[in-house]
């Protein structure tokens, strides 16, 4: 029998048990907008109804009314088939730490993995590329560093992708679905590489440099020419009597 969990908007805390991954039949876990700590049990990996691409999803199916239920304010939503909720994992808007596990890639049954607003650090898996199922991959707001896997363009369904505000550098994919993500699904990584520019090129930024013996701040052209103004003007005062007056004779 299929197992779905939705704990979100309930103010749950603390590190998320290991044991959660031995749900055997769990295909589908919220627990978002809580504040959940402590790194993501590697055990959501394995989850087996996940990992295994079966036909149980569609034989379990029960014409039931399920709720999910939203954040306070907004409608809640109403279901009248457990087939209608996709295979996800949401995570987002907690305090996890950690990594994000490379084993995330056996979840091959997988279609939305939701991990916003956290405290994950590290890099992003290439084995993510693995989740071939996966339609909604959700990474912003986090401490992710590294450049984005350019494996990642061969998830053909992958139609929702944000990894904006972390660190992530280098050159951002292009290709495959990558070419439809909009670019703010990029944004807040400073030191990462708009699409369509290869190789990546950085600006480089001069350094500022004080005077010294060796700077040159004028040529000699320069100087040349200011000395015969000066002298010029020297000149035309003595002549025109400003600097001594006419009729006065200059005794040594």
């Amino acid at each position: 029998m299929l197992q779905l969990l939705d704990l979100s908007w309930n103010s749950l805390g603390g590190s998320l048990p290991s044991r959660i991954g031995k749900f055997e039949y769990l295909f589908y876990l919220d627990l978002s907008n809580n504040s959940f700590s402590g790194e993501i049990p590697e055990s959501l990996t394995g989850l087996e109804n996940l990992v295994h691409k079966t036909a149980l999803l569609k034989e379990s199916c029960e014409h039931i009314s399920l709720i999910k239920s939203k954040e306070q304010g907004r409608p809640r939503l109403v279901y009248d088939n457990i087939c209608n909720f996709p295979p996800t994992i949401d995570l987002s808007h907690n305090k996890f730490t950690g990594p994000i596990w490379p084993s995330f890639g056996n979840l091959k049954n997988l279609h939305v993995l939701n991990l916003e607003e956290n405290n994950l650090s590290g890099s992003i898996p290439d084995s993510i590329s693995g989740m071939t199922s996966l339609e909604v991959l959700d990474l912003s707001c986090n401490n992710l560093s590294g450049e984005i896997p350019y494996s990642l363009v061969h998830l053909s369904f992958l139609s929702v992708f944000n990894v904006s505000y972390n660190r992530l550098y280098g050159d951002t994919p292009s290709g495959g679905q990558f070419m439809t993500f909009p670019d703010s699904s990029f944004d807040g990584n400073q030191a990462l590489c708009p699409r369509l520019v290869a190789p990546c090129q950085r600006k480089q930024i001069h350094p500022v440099v004080s005077p010294g013996k060796k700077m040159k701040i004028m040529d000699w052209n320069f100087g040349i020419g200011a000395a015969i103004g000066f002298l010029l003007c020297v000149f035309f005062c003595f002549k025109s009597g400003w600097v001594i007056p006419k009729g006065r004779v200059c005794r040594c």
